[in-house]
């Protein structure tokens, strides 16, 4: 297990960025250095391949945070637990945020 914790900048915004690496899977943190945890969704790789995505908690009812782990766990080929804490508000107000997460993100994960 090994855990890395990160401060991503994003347009004057600070966010942070926490990875669990598991054996076999990955636990992501995204959102403030408050760390408040509203959300917990999960995707996992079927035995034939596809990728499936549920929300083990939702207090926002959210699902952004659902189609950037299933998103990561079909780049990943791993199950991710994604607590995503971004208003939906603040990532609809910047359209690049997904995008440059999803990047961001993707890159760290290859870089165990």
């Amino acid at each position: 297990m090994k855990n890395r914790n990160f401060v991503l900048t994003f347009q004057k915004s600070l966010l942070s960025l926490q990875i669990l690496s598991l054996e076999n899977s990955y636990f992501i943190y995204i959102g403030s250095n408050q760390m408040t945890f509203d959300n917990l969704a999960l995707s996992v790789i079927g035995q034939s391949g596809e990728v499936s995505t549920s929300e083990l908690i939702d207090d926002n009812q959210s699902e952004i945070g659902k189609t950037l782990a299933f998103s990561l766990s079909s780049k990943v080929k791993m199950p991710v637990f994604l607590s995503f804490n971004i208003s939906d508000e603040a990532v609809a107000a910047n359209p690049l945020l997904l995008p440059f997460l999803e990047k961001e993100v993707s890159a760290l994960l290859g870089n165990k």
